[in-house]
């Protein structure tokens, strides 16, 4: 007979712990943005102008809102397209937009996006946006920040 034994619960777990620990010290150190996205199904672009924008534009057609003299353009959406969240820089007005009562939120604050940016001073939430499209829109800062939610199963913007 041989005098093998099995390994301990603990001798077996090791590797497999060391291992995870390695991929969430990588991930961290990448930013983890990646995988973090991979994991919650969502995808980010940044686009320095709005040519670069409409040319490279994921899931769906650039909004329709955004002026063409935007930079710094930012889209966070979901893989469905069922909810996303723009910024973009401007001095323009966003595109055939008018004011409206604010119907619902953004489903994520994006690091680029401003997480106060429907907050009142009085901290009570921003009642009124500009509805432009499908998209309810907000100034920020320099620019508009303005997110879709989908109503209904399939729906994206248009």
């Amino acid at each position: 007979m041989s005098n093998r034994t099995m390994p301990s619960t603990g001798q077996l777990l090791t590797p497999i712990v060391a291992g995870a620990t390695v991929l969430l010290a990588a991930a961290a150190l990448s930013g983890c943005s990646q995988l973090l996205d991979e994991l919650h199904k969502v995808h980010q672009e940044s686009f320095a102008s709005y040519s670069e924008a409409a040319e490279g534009w994921v899931g769906v057609d650039i909004p329709s809102w955004i002026p063409d003299d935007a930079t710094q353009l930012h889209n966070y959406a979901t893989f469905n397209e069922a909810q996303s969240v723009v910024g973009v820089s401007s001095e323009s007005q966003p595109v055939g937009c008018a004011d409206a009562e604010r119907r619902g939120l953004p489903f994520a604050t994006p690091d680029w996006a401003p997480a106060d940016m429907l907050e009142l001073p009085d901290g009570g939430l921003l009642g009124d946006v500009f509805l432009c499209g499908d998209y309810e829109v907000v100034p920020y800062g320099d620019g508009w920040v303005g997110w879709f939610s989908a109503t209904e199963e399939g729906q994206t913007p248009s």
